[in-house]
């Protein structure tokens, strides 16, 4: 629990609002979140808690004293916590999803697609830049590169300029298989926004906004 109360502490710290009574006042988080649910005698019975059911949990509490400025500042620190999560599950099952259309239809896993896309779209690059754009550590981005380039989609030759570096560009069946795993998966988005009501146009929009805050100076 010691290190669930740190955490909650940190939030409460970082709190916008310097007068905030977080600062004033050191909220508490439910017993039942952390380690285990308490039994109401400070005991744990192991059912552990997962982050998506604090703010639920945190409500419920909040109903019994929902005029404490305290709670009506958490509750706002959590209503970001809770669109974060969304956005977790959401390109998580979307992940899953057009990893078994692409092992279906191509033989292809997502993440190799992804790799193949953006050298599509940055390459000619070097692996370490590969990596830095993947968001993936080198020795991951060796592996998939590893695979990818045994099927023959991508070539991976030294820098004549510098012979420790390594360029990665697209063959031309690397750029046939871009073309067919982009064609499957904007079927399926498509098919995934209508469903959902959404404007596609709208939401790029939006998150690429997001993006330009949360990664300026680079390419999008």
């Amino acid at each position: 629990m010691a290190g669930n109360r740190r955490r909650w502490d940190e939030l409460a710290a970082a709190s916008p609002d310097a007068a905030s009574p977080l600062r004033e006042e050191r909220v508490r988080p439910p017993d039942d979140i952390g380690n285990g649910r308490s039994n109401g005698n400070g005991r744990s019975d192991g059912r552990s808690i997962g982050i998506a059911q604090v703010p639920g949990l945190v409500r419920q509490r909040a109903g019994e004293d929902g005029s404490c400025a305290a709670t009506r500042t958490l509750l706002k620190i959590l209503s970001v916590i809770e669109t974060s999560i969304v956005l977790h599950r959401v390109v998580a099952a979307m992940d899953r999803a057009g990893d078994r259309v692409l092992r279906e239809s191509l033989g292809l896993s997502h993440s190799r697609a992804v790799l193949l896309l953006v050298v599509e779209r940055r390459g000619p690059l070097s692996q370490a830049a590969l990596a830095d754009e993947l968001g993936c550590t080198q020795p991951a981005v060796t592996a998939l590169l590893s695979e990818v380039s045994r099927d023959g989609h991508v070539e991976v030759r030294v820098d004549e300029a510098n012979r420790r570096r390594r360029i990665v560009s697209l063959t031309p069946s690397g750029r046939t298989m871009v073309a067919a795993a982009i064609a499957i998966l904007d079927q399926r988005f498509t098919q995934l926004l209508a469903a959902a009501g959404v404007d596609g146009a709208v939401l790029h929009a939006q998150l690429t906004a997001i993006d330009r805050v949360i990664n300026p100076g680079e390419t999008h």
